[in-house]
């Protein structure tokens, strides 16, 4: 099966009607920093969902149309069956231009990566890419697994600032929110 979001309209409503139909997603997006963010984007919405996310990549081509129109269908067909796991992808796409020979570059991806980990909710999952992770990065599952901690601690402290702002916020009454709206 396929589906072709237009633009960046991909969002929440979309991954729950896909969810009822696979637990698997194959992100084949533009072969571009646009593209590579889209897919970031929409981890963002479809792990939290329990979603397997794997992402094609269209070798010498910007999209699949263009793959398409030079290669073929096979070779489309191929590079959806040779798509890579999310997790690999995000790996090699954050380690670009980084030193993971230097721990300063290490810390650095292993802390972006933790952002999408932390959106993983089944804990033998998580746990299992956090082996992975560490295995790659060669450093341990716990400092993985520590920094993933931290990602969901500073979110849940975001969250609460801003509710307690939030709640801080005066409402203003009926007739003032009136007066705004008359012509």
């Amino acid at each position: 099966h396929a589906v072709a979001p237009q633009g960046t309209a991909f969002g929440e409503e979309q991954a729950t009607i896909l969810s009822r139909y696979t637990s698997q997603i194959c992100p084949a997006l533009d072969n571009d920093e646009a593209g590579r963010k889209a897919v970031f984007k929409d981890a963002t919405i479809l792990l939290p969902k329990g979603f397997q996310l794997k992402v094609a990549v269209f070798p010498g081509a910007k999209d699949a149309d263009e793959l398409l129109k030079k290669s073929g269908a096979d070779v489309l067909y191929n590079a959806v069956d040779q798509a890579e796991d999310f997790f690999a992808f995000a790996l090699r796409t954050v380690s670009a231009g980084q030193d993971l020979t230097s721990p300063a570059g290490k810390a650095a991806v292993a802390s972006k990566i933790a952002e999408f980990l932390f959106l993983i909710d089944n804990p033998m999952t998580l746990d299992l890419y956090a082996a992975w992770l560490a295995e790659q990065l060669a450093i341990s599952k716990e400092s993985v697994l520590g920094e993933v901690t931290r990602h969901r601690q500073a979110i849940e402290a975001r969250e609460a600032r801003n509710a307690r702002y939030a709640a801080l916020a005066p409402v203003p009454d009926a007739a003032y929110a009136e007066s705004q709206n008359a012509p």
